[in-house]
């Protein structure tokens, strides 16, 4: 697909008028996202985790697979992005930092090997996680 820089992406925001408090919705969509994602549909996993932000007040894990999502699509910009929204929420999460460690190794276009050094070493540093 064509690659847009604008991918809807929202954050989850405590303080909106419309902001819910439906976990049990938020559960049902992000079990949906993950059969998405594993069956390889993207653009479906994406719309299906972004309705799950927006159920619930999301844990650190739903931005990082959302985030993984993103990077799986290419939106690099966003899915680094994510990470910092999930590491706001939790700053160990190991898994967003591996993610934002990969990408701007692998992917920013002034790569930031510092920043991706840092995220990798301290996911490692606490990854007893094989996953």
């Amino acid at each position: 697909g064509g690659s847009s820089s604008n991918v809807p992406h929202p954050k989850y925001d405590a303080t909106s008028s419309s902001s819910k408090e439906d976990f049990e919705l938020a559960g049902d969509l992000k079990q949906q996202a993950a059969d998405a994602k594993s069956s390889g549909d993207l653009e479906k996993a994406l719309e299906l985790y972004n309705q799950a932000v927006l159920a619930a007040p999301p844990s650190a894990l739903l931005y990082a697979n959302r985030a993984m999502v993103l990077e799986q699509m290419g939106h690099y910009v966003e899915a680094v992005e994510d990470c910092t929204y999930a590491l706001e929420i939790n700053p160990d999460s190991s898994k967003a930092l591996k993610v934002r460690g990969k990408i701007r190794y692998q992917h920013l276009k002034n790569k930031d090997w510092h920043g991706a050094l840092s995220d990798l070493n301290q996911a490692q540093a606490m990854d007893f996680d094989p996953d």
